[in-house]
Formats: structure tokens, C-alpha cells, sequence
């Protein structure tokens, strides 16, 4: 029995340590653990451009979007940082985009630590989605420009369909 606790012991300190996930397959990297302060926790926001009344949100579950800034009229730059480097480096995204009056807004979705990979969806209804049509990649993947037609209800954008905790409970 006591060889037992101690084989426990043992093992509970090894396991507290971290760990390190290792590959042989060519071009795979050795990853680690994160450490402690690596989440990028995003401000939940409504990003307002009164200017052109158009207004660009994360205030939704499973949104991801970290930033908003005007470029132009009717012309977006948005932020997309992974959650968690290097356990979740993600290009992940999702937000809500509208405007007081229907209009095409150009968005300019800027990836800090990461290349584009999936193919943006668009919903009217945060439920049945579709891909975007006339997705442009630039700066090498990094930045993705797409036009929306915003209208006074809000549209969702997303790297994929999103289907939160919400959802499923």
C-alpha cells in the first residue's frame, strides 16, 4: 500500500510540472506548455463608427474579436488575436456587423501571430450560415479583406459556424 501512495506522489509531481508534446513527423514543432498569463482575454465591446452608423460587436458567446478601428468610410480594420499561444494559435473569429441604413462595408480582418485558413460564413439569423463570396488574402495570409452587406439587423461573421455553450445546453 505505501508503495502505492508513493508511486501516486510521485506521479502528481511529474504531472504538475507541465507537459511537452512532442512529434517526429517533419516540420512539426515541440510545443509546451503556456505559461501562467498567456490567455488573450478580449474585451467584450460594440464598436460604434457613429460616422458612418455602422457598428461592428463581440457581445455574443462564442464571438472573437479583439479590436476595431475605421480605416475610411464604411472601410474596418479588425484585430484577430489567438486565445491561447502556443496551445490554441487560432485564426478564429467571430463577430456582428450592421449599420443604420443598408450599405457595403469593406472589412479588413488583420491576424496578429497566425495566417487566414478557414473560409469566412456569413448568417442573418446566427444560425443557418453560408460561406462568403470575394474573400482577398494578402501580407502573405495575414490579412483577409471581404464587403458586407450591413443592414439594420445584425449579421454574423465567423471563421466557422458558431455554435456556443449556449447552444448546446
Amino acid at each position: 500500500m505505501k508503495t502505492i501512495i508513493n508511486s501516486l506522489v510521485i506521479f502528481c509531481c511529474f504531472a504538475a510540472q507541465g507537459c511537452t508534446a512532442h512529434s517526429d513527423a517533419p516540420g512539426n514543432q515541440v510545443q509546451t506548455a503556456p505559461a501562467a498569463g498567456t490567455v488573450a482575454i478580449q474585451q467584450k465591446k460594440t464598436y460604434g463608427f457613429d460616422q458612418d452608423g455602422v457598428y461592428i460587436s463581440n457581445q455574443f458567446d462564442g464571438a472573437r474579436l479583439n479590436n476595431a478601428v475605421r480605416l475610411a468610410a464604411n472601410r474596418y480594420q479588425l484585430t484577430i488575436e489567438p486565445e491561447n499561444i502556443p496551445v490554441n494559435s487560432s485564426s478564429y473569429f467571430a463577430f456582428q456587423v450592421w449599420s443604420d441604413k443598408p450599405k457595403t462595408v469593406e472589412l479588413n480582418i488583420k491576424y496578429t501571430a497566425h495566417k487566414h485558413r478557414y473560409i469566412p460564413k456569413i448568417s442573418r439569423d446566427g444560425k443557418n450560415w453560408q460561406p462568403v463570396d470575394g474573400v482577398v488574402a494578402s501580407e502573405g495570409d495575414t490579412l483577409i479583406t471581404l464587403n458586407v452587406q450591413a443592414e439594420q439587423q445584425k449579421t454574423w461573421l465567423a471563421a466557422q459556424e458558431v455554435t456556443s455553450s449556449s447552444d448546446t445546453y
